[in-house]
C-alpha cells in the first residue's frame, strides 16, 4: 500500500495497487534551513495535524487543506494538477517516518512506486529559470545525490523543473548530456535498454559517484 497527496486538497488517500492509479511523482533534494535556497519540507505528522485541526463543519468530502502546507508541497500539486493528475506521491510527507514500519515498506517499494508513476516531476532548486541552458542542467546538484538515483532511472518519463516550477526539458530531451556528466547510458535514460540489462559493476559505478548525507544511505 502507499499514500498519495490529492493534488486539489492536500490530503491523503491510500492505494493498494500503485499500477491501477494514474499519479505523479516528485523528486528534489532536501534542503537545509542553512542552504541559500531553503523551502521547509513537509512532513507526514504536518499533513495529519492540519486535517484533525479542521472545524467540523469542513471536514468531511469538502474538507481541504492544501493551501495551509508548505510551498513546496502546494507547487507540486499545483504541477501535478494542471497536467491532469488527481495524486502525487512525495517522500517527506507520504512517508511516516516515525513508523519503522512504514519507512521500512517505503523504502523497499519506492523504485516501484517511481517506476509506476507516469511522470516524476525533478526539482532542479539551483537551477535558474533564466539561465538553464540544456547542457548545464545536469550540473545541478540534483545529478550528484544518492537517492535520485533511482528517481532518473525507475520512472519512464522524467520531467526537469527550474527553481520557479517551469519546465526544462525532459531526460529523453537530455540524456546525451546527462550521460556526459553522469555516465549513465542515454539509451538507459530513454527506456532503450532495461537497467536489469546493465551489468552490476556498471550499476555500482553510476552510485558510487554520488553523494548520500548518512553513511547508511550509501
Amino acid at each position: 500500500t502507499m499514500r498519495l497527496l490529492d493534488t486539489k486538497t492536500g490530503l491523503f488517500r491510500v492505494v493498494t495497487d500503485p499500477r491501477s492509479v494514474h499519479y505523479a511523482t516528485l523528486s528534489h533534494v532536501w534542503s537545509k534551513p542553512e542552504d541559500p535556497n531553503y523551502i521547509p519540507e513537509c512532513s507526514y505528522t504536518d499533513v495529519i495535524r492540519l486535517r484533525d485541526a479542521l472545524p467540523d463543519n469542513l471536514k468531511g468530502p469538502q474538507a481541504k487543506i492544501l493551501h495551509s502546507l508548505p510551498v513546496k508541497v502546494q507547487m507540486a500539486c499545483k504541477v501535478a494538477a494542471s497536467h491532469g493528475y488527481r495524486d502525487l506521491w512525495k517522500d517527506t510527507c507520504c512517508i511516516d517516518q516515525s513508523s519503522s514500519a512504514d519507512l521500512s515498506e517505503a523504502i523497499k517499494s519506492m523504485y516501484d512506486w517511481y517506476a509506476c508513476s507516469k511522470v516524476c516531476y525533478a526539482l532542479l532548486d539551483d537551477v535558474n529559470p533564466r539561465d538553464r541552458a540544456r547542457s548545464e542542467v545536469p550540473r545541478s546538484r540534483w545529478f550528484g545525490r544518492g537517492w535520485t538515483l533511482q528517481e532518473l532511472l525507475a520512472p519512464r518519463t522524467v520531467l526537469f523543473l527550474a527553481n520557479d516550477w517551469t519546465p526544462i526539458a525532459t531526460k529523453h530531451m537530455l540524456a546525451e548530456s546527462i550521460e556526459n556528466w553522469t555516465g549513465i547510458d542515454a539509451d538507459v535514460l530513454r527506456y532503450e535498454r532495461s537497467v536489469q540489462e546493465v551489468c552490476v559493476a556498471k550499476c555500482m559505478y553510476w552510485a558510487s559517484r554520488r553523494v548520500t548525507s548518512r553513511l547508511e544511505d550509501e
